[in-house]
């Protein structure tokens, strides 16, 4: 810890990254086609990933089912909570720390919508990094507060030595960047993975496998409208007396203008049809195609397509409840990959700076799976109904599954089956008994 400390006192008041995104290289995705898109991809396994990482940007901005794909998987996590929590309750110095990393959260400008939402383009690109500044906190001597985070711009993210360094960029000149690199350090930076690929980071991530996909829409569209530019319209057929050379020449001649002009002007003995073309059958088989790429991408981003799109699966099938439990657990894992990232790069970084003892963990939303909770909570109906109920000692592990903090109450309801029932059969023989002694009902 000592050493971190050093490390973040050494850095007070330096800033390398500049948050100054005018460098970022013009884009590339309008010209690309499979190609280029092989040399990108061939170039990053190298270590040079400008290329392919400028492709990334290019899409990303520029696609609008993307964008609200990747929308949906951050939301679910930046809209819930974020907070420090100790290590253990019981250590003042461990809830010292979590009350530390909670008041410099408090005082960060736009944590959620900034910096966490940067940090968030992890799940789908390989690495993202952000740096924190910090400096002497004039209210408390010998105490340092961070400042503020700086999002790291994709574009400065260098493999060319087979690791993650960072490209210093000059802020006199438009934040452009050159050659001159620095290494990533604890206590300095924020590097976020927020997916569970195993492959190199430079190899491109997650997104790597919407790279073609996206070719395919993009193209696609353009190939439809080709098509129905060129099929959709009536196709015009002129017709001109068999061996009349000057006819067809004059019939030809009326064809090259027909566009210029807008119309015919042919003999007498020429004639022309005009035959439908094809539309609704010619662009069908684009938009299939299309509608596949998508439903793609969205399988890769969401886990599942249901949610994004309106599909029949039959009453009662299942399909929907079965697609909800996969966003589930993409949105634990998302809240689960942060909050790791958050407590090792961040967390660890403000108390080592202030040399405290004490250990915090940042704990993004509850981390209660829902439906879990649901099929325990009905197990240990069931067990209790036939006589077994759960021992202290095991209070413990349900609390872990579930994520959700349980005790003993003191004073158990009884449960429906085992009490409710049996006390509504008496009172309904006691009824009847009544009834037919001829009693009166009251």
């Amino acid at each position: 810890m000592g050493a971190i400390r050093m490390k973040i006192l050494k850095w007070l008041g330096v800033q390398s990254v500049v948050d100054d995104s005018r460098g970022m290289p013009e884009s590339i995705a309008n010209q690309m086609d499979a190609a280029q898109i092989s040399a990108a991809l061939a170039n990053a396994e190298q270590g040079y990933v400008a290329d392919l990482w400028n492709i990334y940007d290019s899409i990303i901005a520029g696609d609008i089912c993307l964008q609200a794909m990747l929308n949906q998987r951050k939301l679910a996590v930046l809209n819930d909570v974020i907070q420090a929590e100790p290590e253990d309750r019981d250590r003042p110095d461990d809830q010292a720390a979590a009350d530390e990393v909670n008041a410099a959260i408090k005082r960060l400008r736009r944590f959620r919508m900034g910096t966490l939402s940067h940090l968030m383009d992890g799940v789908l690109r390989p690495v993202s990094a952000a740096e924190m500044v910090f400096r002497v906190d004039t209210a408390r001597p010998g105490k340092y507060m961070l400042d503020r985070i700086v999002n790291v711009p994709h574009f400065c993210e260098d493999f060319s030595k087979g690791h993650l360094e960072l490209l210093k960029q000059d802020a006199g000149n438009r934040g452009q960047t050159g050659t001159e690199t620095y290494a990533v350090e604890a206590g300095r930076h924020i590097v976020h993975r927020g997916h569970v690929l195993t492959a190199p980071d430079n190899w491109g991530g997650p997104m790597r496998s919407v790279l073609f996909l996206w070719l395919i829409c993009t193209c696609n569209r353009e190939w439809w409208a080709r098509s129905l530019e060129r099929w959709g319209a009536p196709v015009p057929v002129g017709k001109y007396p068999s061996g009349d050379k000057a006819a067809k020449a004059a019939l030809t001649l009326a064809f090259n203008r027909f566009h210029r002009l807008g119309g015919l002007v042919m003999s007498d003995a020429s004639s022309v049809e005009l035959i439908a073309g094809p539309a609704a059958g010619d662009g069908s088989a684009w938009e299939k195609l299309m509608n596949w790429a998508e439903r793609k991408i969205t399988i890769m981003i969401l886990g599942q397509d249901l949610s994004s799109g309106s599909a029949p699966t039959g009453l009662g099938s299942g399909v929907a409840d079965l697609h909800g439990r996969v966003r589930d657990d993409l949105t634990l894992m998302d809240e689960t990959a942060l909050a790791e990232t958050l407590t090792t790069d961040m967390a660890r970084a403000i108390t080592g700076a202030n040399a405290m003892p004490g250990r915090a963990r940042i704990v993004v939303g509850s981390g209660t799976n829902l439906a879990k909770a649901d099929a325990l909570a009905g197990i240990l109906t069931k067990l209790y109904t036939g006589g077994i109920e759960t021992a202290d000692e095991s209070i413990g592990e349900l609390s872990q599954l579930i994520g959700l903090s349980l005790q003993r109450s003191a004073a158990p309801r009884p449960a429906p089956g085992a009490y409710g029932m049996p006390m509504l059969s008496q009172a309904i023989s006691a009824e009847i008994n009544r009834i037919q002694r001829g009693g009166k009902r009251t």
